[in-house]
C-alpha cells in the first residue's frame, strides 16, 4: 500500500483460505480433462467441455470455470451482502492472475477481462484465494460429473425397486417408491432427481416436507448439505456409470433452431463426439492428434491480417507518455542538425549526441531509444551503439552531463487539505476537478502522469463494504513492468473525518461520461473539451 500522511484503510483483507472474514461469500471450483464444476452454499454447478476446450491448457481451463461458476452464481445473489466473493481454487495460475488482474497470455487475459466486467456489472469484489487439492474435493467430484442428463432421462424401476427396498429397511416400515410428484391417494415415498439450479428449491421442500423424500444428488452434493447441517439418511451411494436413468421417448414434432448458428454448433458437438471415438480406437493422445491429422483443417489465416496483428503488436511496446518523450527529443535533434539521421556508422553517432554536452544525463539514454525506434520505423538497419569506437566517446559524455538531481519537498496533510480548501473557494468545474486531483495525487502517492490518463471505468464504488470506499485501478505504474495494475482503495471518508473518496464522487457526477476523466480548457473557453489535461498545466 503506498503511504501518506493521511490514514490508510487496509485492503488486503483475505489473506489465506483459512482466515476468510464472515459473510464473505465464498465459490470453490475444479475442472478436469471433462468438465468442471463449482459450489456455493450447497448450490452446486457443473459441465462438459467441448472438444476444442478439453485440449486448452488445464490453466485456461481452471481460469474458465472460475468465470462460469461467477455467471452462474451472481445470479443467484451471491456477494450482494457486503460486495466481496472469494474464490477458492487449487491452481495457482488462476489464483494469481485473478489478484494482480493481468496475464502476459493472451487467452488468460481475455478471461481476466471477464471476470472484470462481471464485477462491473454485479457491483462485486473478486479476490482468490489458494487451497490445497486435497480441500478441493467437492467441486474435484462435480467437475468429473457426466452432466444434467437426467432432465431428459427417468430413474429406471430397477432403481426404484432398489430404493424402495433400502426405504423400507430404514423406516421399519414397508413402503414403494414412486417417481417424482406423487398424486393426491396414493402411497409412496417420492423420488425426485433435481439438476442444474434445482438442488437448492429441492432441498428446502425435502426438509419442509410432512414425508420423507429421496433426492438422488452427487456425491460432492450430499455431503456438501450435511456439512451444513442439513438432516439426511445416506442411502446406497451408486457405483459410477451405473444405469440410474433411462431415455424417455422422443417428442413428437420437428425442433425448431433458431439459426445456422445453431445447427452449426450441434454439427460441431457431433464431430466433436465422433473424433472422440475414433480417437479411442486409434490410441491417440489427445483429441488435438486426430484433428491435425484429419482433413478437417482449418483455414490458414491471410498475411495481411497477421501482418496488422504484428503491427499492433509492436504499437503497443511504447506507452504514450514514451512516444511523447521520443518525438519530442527527436524535434530537438533535428533542431541541432536536421542531416543527423540516420546514423549508419560510429562517426554519425559521435555527431548526432555531440550536442547533448553538458545537458542533462538522462537524456542521453533517452536519444539512444529515439534513435533506435527511428531506424526501426523507416526499415533501416540499427545503428552501431554496441561499437568499440563508441565506448570512450559515451564514457565522456556521462561525465561531462549534468547529473544534479533536484530535490522536491513533500507535502504535509495541513498543507494539502489548506490546498483542497482553496479550491473549495473557487466554486468552478475545473476547481472540482484538481480536488480530485489533488486526492488521487496524494492519497495514493502516485505520479501525476498515472493519474491523468483514467477513465471513468477505473473508478468503482464499493458502498456494501464496511467501511464504503472508492476502487481506482492503475493500469500500469512505473515499477509496474509488466503491466498487472494495481487496485488502489479510498474511503469515503477518513478516520478523522476527512472527505476523500466523497471529493472523487462529486467530481464523477461533473466529470465526461466517458473517455479521458480529466481534461482541459481550450484556447476558447470550452470547458472540458475533447483536450486532455497535461501534466504541465
Amino acid at each position: 500500500m503506498p503511504t501518506s500522511c493521511l490514514d490508510v484503510w487496509e485492503a488486503d483483507w483475505v489473506a489465506s483460505w483459512k482466515d476468510i472474514p464472515r459473510g464473505v461469500a465464498m465459490i470453490t471450483g475444479d475442472t478436469a480433462g471433462t468438465g468442471g464444476g463449482g459450489m456455493w452454499k450447497g448450490n452446486p454447478i457443473w459441465w462438459r467441455w467441448s472438444g476444442k476446450q478439453a485440449v486448452y491448457s488445464s490453466n485456461w481451463r481452471e481460469a474458465k470455470t472460475v468465470v462460469r461458476c461467477l455467471q452462474a452464481f451472481t445470479k443467484l445473489g451471491v456477494g450482494s451482502e457486503n460486495g466481496r466473493i472469494v474464490v477458492r481454487s487449487d491452481n495457482s495460475v488462476t489464483v494469481r492472475i485473478i489478484n494482480n488482474r493481468h496475464s502476459a497470455a493472451t487467452a488468460l487475459g481475455d478471461i481476466v477481462e471477464e471476470i472484470q466486467t462481471i464485477e462491473r456489472k454485479a457491483k462485486v469484489e473478486v479476490v482468490a484465494v489458494h487451497i490445497p487439492g486435497a480441500e478441493n474435493t467437492e467441486a474435484d467430484s462435480l467437475s468429473r460429473m457426466s452432466g444434467d442428463v437426467h432432465r431428459k432421462e427417468k430413474v429406471t424401476d430397477r432403481v426404484l425397486k432398489g430404493l424402495s427396498h433400502q426405504a423400507s429397511r430404514a423406516l421399519g416400515r414397508e413402503v414403494s417408491a414412486v417417481r417424482g410428484t406423487k398424486e393426491k391417494g396414493v402411497e409412496g415415498i417420492e423420488v425426485h432427481a433435481p439438476a442444474g439450479d434445482e438442488y437448492q428449491s429441492a432441498m428446502k421442500a425435502a426438509t419442509t416436507a410432512l414425508e420423507p423424500r429421496i433426492l438422488l444428488v452427487p456425491r460432492a452434493v450430499g455431503d456438501s448439505w450435511r456439512r451444513q447441517g442439513v438432516k439426511s439418511r445416506v442411502m446406497e451411494r451408486f457405483r459410477v456409470g451405473h444405469r440410474l436413468f433411462e431415455v424417455l421417448p422422443p417428442v413428437a414434432g420437428r425442433v425448431a433452431y433458431g439459426g445456422d448458428r445453431d445447427r452449426s454448433a450441434q454439427r460441431q458437438g457431433s464431430r466433436a463426439r465422433t473424433l472422440s471415438q475414433k480417437a479411442k480406437q486409434a490410441g491417440s493422445l489427445s483429441q488435438r492428434e486426430l484433428v491435425l491429422a484429419s482433413d478437417n483443417k482449418p483455414d490458414p489465416t491471410p498475411k495481411d491480417e497477421l501482418v496488422k496483428v504484428a503491427e499492433e503488436i509492436e504499437a503497443a511496446a511504447l506507452e504514450a507518455s514514451t512516444k511523447q518523450r521520443y518525438e519530442a527529443a527527436l524535434r530537438k535533434l533535428e533542431r541541432s542538425n536536421p542531416f543527423l539521421l540516420p546514423m549508419r556508422c560510429a562517426l554519425d553517432v559521435k555527431m548526432g549526441f555531440a550536442y547533448l554536452k553538458g545537458l542533462k544525463g538522462n537524456e542521453i539514454g533517452t536519444l539512444r531509444g529515439v534513435v533506435r525506434w527511428w531506424h526501426h520505423m523507416h526499415r533501416d538497419e540499427q545503428p552501431p551503439f554496441e561499437s568499440d569506437s563508441l565506448r570512450y566517446f559515451f564514457t565522456g559524455l556521462r561525465k561531462l552531463a549534468d547529473n544534479s538531481v533536484k530535490t522536491k519537498e513533500r507535502l504535509s496533510k495541513e498543507e494539502v487539505l489548506k490546498l483542497i480548501e482553496y479550491w473549495e473557494g473557487q466554486g468552478s468545474l475545473d476547481a472540482l476537478r484538481n480536488i480530485a486531483i489533488t486526492v488521487l495525487a496524494f492519497f495514493l502517492a502516485k505520479r501525476i502522469g498515472e493519474i491523468l490518463v483514467r477513465g471513468r471505468e477505473d473508478f468503482i464504488l464499493r458502498d456494501k463494504a464496511k467501511p464504503p470506499f472508492v476502487a481506482c485501478y492503475i493500469h500500469r505504474s512505473k515499477g509496474d513492468r509488466w503491466g498487472r495494475g494495481t487496485m488502489c482503495p479510498i474511503p469515503l471518508v477518513g478516520t478523522d473525518g476527512t472527505a476523500l473518496g466523497q471529493r472523487i464522487l462529486e467530481f464523477l457526477e461533473k466529470a465526461p461520461k466517458s473517455g479521458t476523466l480529466f481534461r482541459a480548457t481550450d484556447a476558447y473557453g470550452h470547458r472540458w473539451a475533447e483536450r486532455p489535461l497535461m501534466r504541465e498545466a
